[in-house]
């Protein structure tokens, strides 16, 4: 039970800590974004990855609904997500530009609290199928936590924090 409280609350801290960081006009759109984005990005995720796997569910449909992080398609959901995170904010009148900003900060410090529960939970139980490789995890967190202060501090113009979230999606999928 402990182990899946975990699972949770990245999303639970993330979604405060943008409150904190976005501009005070757009806390509740943000808001909206993140928690639909974090629905049904997860929802996308975990979709896609059945479709591909569909053989490996004959039998076993109750395992259909048993999502855990090493069974759901990373891509899928960073796309189903980013979806609705432009849609609402192209229905309040808010640029791309500022949708996705938020999205990538949002995105960093998310995948910065995934990585040390994985961590944590790789420590506390070894057979974790979720705790992957130790160094890994320890090494993409500081990359996302040095991704997250990069975007926020340092990266104005838009296009550099497009090209520093696909660098980092691909570093991810070489590391896990």
């Amino acid at each position: 039970m402990l182990f899946k409280l975990l699972d949770i609350l990245p999303f639970f801290i993330n979604h405060f800590i943008l409150i904190i960081f976005v501009q005070k006009e757009h806390k509740k759109l943000v808001g909206d974004q993140y928690f639909y984005g974090a629905i049904l990005g997860l929802l996308g995720a975990r979709i896609t990855y059945i479709l591909l796997h569909l053989s490996n569910f004959s039998g076993s449909w109750f395992s259909l609904i048993n999502p855990v992080p090493y069974n759901l398609n990373l891509i899928a959901g960073i796309i189903a997500s980013l979806l609705v995170v432009l849609l609402l904010g192209r229905k309040s009148d808010v640029s791309y530009e500022i949708s996705i900003s938020n999205y990538t900060f949002g995105f960093y410090t998310l995948f910065f609290m995934i990585s040390l529960v994985a961590y944590v939970k790789g420590i506390a139980y070894p057979l974790s199928l979720m705790s992957g490789s130790d160094s890994s995890l320890i090494i993409l967190a500081v990359i996302y936590l040095i991704a997250a202060i990069i975007d926020k501090i340092l990266i104005k113009a838009f296009r550099f924090k497009v090209m520093l979230f696909i660098l980092l999606i691909v570093v991810r999928i070489v590391l896990i």
